[in-house]
């Protein structure tokens, strides 16, 4: 969100500068930056859940009394639950080196799981990376692997409004446009290792010591761009003749392609989202 932030500041000394002098004759109807969290999601096959927040920063340039044309900018990180997610990742790393290491260096032929002996090389990838505990027959090694996925999303935007004034403090206003959004999923697991070893020596010889590490093990990422439409509206409540308060909703649909490879990556159809945001009006 750091870009965000950067981005915010500059849109708002920009606004100052665009309200002391207009060099372009260019007729700026509002800026408005803006914090929105996904309401619900289209999820794709296979995703069970989609969670998180965005923000937006949009400039709209009056071209009526009553209609304007937007340029919008936002950058959001959003969590995602997918079922067996390192199975549908085609990680390469994984399927060739890393789920073969850890049967043979560290689990051994057989583990524990839930309470169950199980052999090792029995257990689905799904099974290893839930964060179930996994411990080796000898309990000398103790794991918990949960494969953890998010979502980084960059979007750009070029929408119409039409506004409406109902009093001198309040307006309502529709919109629809279109979206290019850049994606770049990531996916890593949160590795938590125990290993015990009985101390031979010194005031703990005899005692049983856990010696505990975790790290994360990234994945290559998935990237992409889609495109889709957006509709929504909203209300301006004006707190002074400069600025005023923005509450919106959006809905985003994309245009799915099949036999896109950037589209078939892209975890959801659809999204609804609020957003509450400050606005430099004109």
């Amino acid at each position: 969100m750091k870009k965000l932030r950067v981005l915010c500041l500059i849109l708002f000394a920009f606004a100052g500068l665009l309200r002391a002098e207009d060099p372009t004759g260019i007729r700026i109807e509002s800026l408005t930056a803006s914090a929105s969290p996904l309401l619900t999601a289209q999820k794709k096959s296979g995703f069970t859940s989609v969670t998180g927040w965005g923000g937006q920063v949009e400039a709209r340039v009056r071209l009526t009394d009553m209609f304007s044309v937007g340029l919008q900018f936002g950058y959001g990180q959003y969590d995602l639950d997918q079922t067996n997610a390192v199975g549908q990742w085609n990680w390469v790393y994984w399927t060739k080196y890393y789920r073969s290491y850890i049967n043979t260096e560290w689990l051994g032929d057989s583990v524990y799981l839930d309470g169950v002996k199980r052999k090792t090389s029995q257990l689905t990838d799904e099974e290893v990376t839930s964060g179930r505990r996994l411990i080796r027959k000898d309990s000398v090694y103790e794991a918990s692997l949960p494969a953890r996925q998010y979502m980084n999303l960059t979007t750009y935007g070029l929408i119409l409004a039409a506004a409406y004034p109902v009093t001198d403090y309040l307006s309502v206003f529709g919109s629809a446009g279109v979206r290019m959004q850049v994606y770049e999923r990531n996916l890593y697991l949160d590795e938590q290792w125990t290993k015990r070893r009985k101390a031979d020596a010194g005031v703990d010889s005899g005692k049983v010591i856990a010696f505990q590490y975790g790290f994360r093990n990234y994945a290559t990422t998935i990237s992409g761009e889609v495109y889709g439409v957006v509709v929504g509206g909203g209300v301006d409540l004006a707190i002074s003749e400069l600025i005023a308060l923005r509450l919106s909703g959006e809905y985003t649909g994309y245009w799915i392609r099949e036999n896109n490879t950037a589209d078939r990556n892209f975890p959801i159809e659809g999204y609804y989202s609020a957003a509450l945001g400050i606005v430099i009006r004109y």
